[in-house]
């Protein structure tokens, strides 16, 4: 999207690998969940395609790589 039509100005602070289990529950809190296990559930969601045969317990075992992405906010337009 081009700059003039964004409401959000984000710069990237941090670009690392981790399994999704590693994801804490502070980690979960920040991205708008209650807890860690709420976070898997709906990355397991919203990664359905990449799992036709379904999230059962050996695809949670499976702890996959992901990217995590940390960044701060330089202007918000109102």
């Amino acid at each position: 999207m081009p700059r003039k039509y964004s409401r959000i100005l984000l710069e990237i602070t941090e670009l690392k690998k981790e399994r999704i289990k590693d994801c804490s529950n502070e980690d979960a809190v920040k991205e708008g969940f209650l807890r860690n296990i709420e976070f898997w559930e709906y990355f397991w969601k919203m990664n359905s395609k990449l799992y036709p045969q379904g999230v059962d317990i050996m695809v949670l075992m499976a702890n996959p790589e992901v990217l995590a992405i940390g960044f701060k906010v330089l202007e918000v337009k109102r």
